[in-house]
């Protein structure tokens, strides 16, 4: 169906909401992200309707239609409508009426706005760094009904704001695991009374490795000494902790009785074949192969965990394990079998640069949690 009929279709499924009437094409691309849509646009800033005015204004923005400035500088100053008038003014500020930021900022105390046009006003303002946007984007996080998008946009603007005010209300979202991640980079940047706490015990017990990360980014960016040993355990486990390696390398950490490495480039003496090496790491030829050996003798299962970038894309082999690598900067891990020679661990890739490199003992996963009894809801 071509976009401009699947827009039509749209509108009239909004007849109903609209008492009947017919909701503009126009508006429906704009929903759409049709780019070629603006000029159309602005007509419809005179719609008899106000949704239709409000909605217009802020579509006009979304799209990016700055010859529609004039009309909303108008309309944020004459507009009989309230919601017109903030919408309005919203739009024109995002379009580069300066004049109209001072207005966006008293909108947030009009006590009539409506919740959706509310959170958009918070949420620009939060972009610019207006802490006066901090309570209602609190609101907009703890919103369980809300777009999970606008969500975590909330959560990070929270943390790009770093008001201690909003710690609760991020440590309450750590419960939440989509937003988890986002909540605790947050608290990293907010601190706050029971911040390092509450992010070290969520760490110990942390499942998810994208939270992980997020947790142990936080909680060394507040100065915590703690989380350094927590990473290395899960560097040792297969789920591992996304940027890991790294974390623990700026930490200063990298040397210690469970984690010996570091940049390959730097480590002669654990290069074996041929390798090409420069300011961004090594890239495996021709008979490369690691001494692990070299690295630290621990006891025990080991694991290897290497940071690896590649621009487009690649492939990295270690040992018996061979890995697709994404573009841009990643992390692998494998463990080292009972088996193998340390001393002449194979390394073969393809578009891939070996940057740090670490070996860990190997540990458990965190056991699964406790089933819960089953309820079957029937009343005693």
């Amino acid at each position: 169906m071509p976009r401009s009929a699947f827009a039509a279709s749209i509108a009239r499924k909004e007849v109903i909401g609209l008492g009947g009437a017919t909701f503009p094409e126009a508006l429906s691309r704009a929903r759409l992200g049709d780019p070629s849509v603006g000029e159309e646009l602005v007509p419809l800033l005179g719609d008899a309707r106000p949704e239709i005015r409000a909605e217009a204004a802020l579509a006009c923005a979304q799209m990016g239609y700055a010859a529609a400035v004039k009309v909303l500088s108008r309309l944020r100053k004459a507009d009989p409508e309230s919601r017109v008038r903030i919408a309005s003014a919203l739009a024109a500020w995002k379009l580069g009426d300066a004049d109209a930021e001072a207005q966006v900022v008293d909108s947030l105390g009009d006590a009539s706005m409506d919740l959706d046009l509310r959170a958009e006003v918070a949420l620009a303002l939060g972009e610019k760094g207006h802490v006066e946007a901090a309570a209602v984007l609190e609101e907009l996080a703890r919103d369980e009904e809300a777009e999970e998008g606008r969500r975590t946009h909330a959560v990070t603007l929270l943390g790009l704001l770093a008001q201690e005010r909003s710690a609760p209300v991020l440590i309450a979202l750590l419960a939440d695991v989509r937003l988890r991640p986002f909540a605790a980079e947050a608290l990293g940047r907010t601190g706050g009374e029971g911040v390092e706490a509450t992010l070290a015990e969520a760490l110990r017990t942390e499942r998810y490795p994208e939270a992980r990360a997020a947790e142990a980014h936080a909680l060394v960016r507040l100065g915590d000494r703690g989380a350094a040993p927590m990473v290395v355990r899960f560097l040792g486990t297969e789920s591992s902790v996304p940027g890991g390696l790294e974390l623990i390398s700026k930490s200063g950490k990298l040397h210690g009785a469970a984690i010996h490495g570091g940049r390959l480039g730097k480590l002669t003496r654990v290069r074996q074949g041929t390798f090409s090496c420069g300011e961004a790491g090594c890239m495996p030829g021709t008979g490369a192969a690691l001494n692990i050996s070299a690295l630290g003798r621990l006891r025990g299962p080991r694991r290897l965990v290497v940071s690896v970038r590649s621009e487009k894309g690649g492939r990295l082999q270690l040992g018996q394990s061979a890995f697709d690598v994404a573009p841009g900067e990643s992390q692998l891990s494998v463990l080292v079998d009972q088996s193998v020679d340390p001393s002449n661990f194979p390394v073969e890739g393809e578009h891939v640069t070996m940057d740090l490199v670490a070996v860990v003992l190997a540990t458990e996963e965190l056991p699964p949690p406790a089933p819960e009894p089953w309820d079957a809801g029937v009343e005693k």
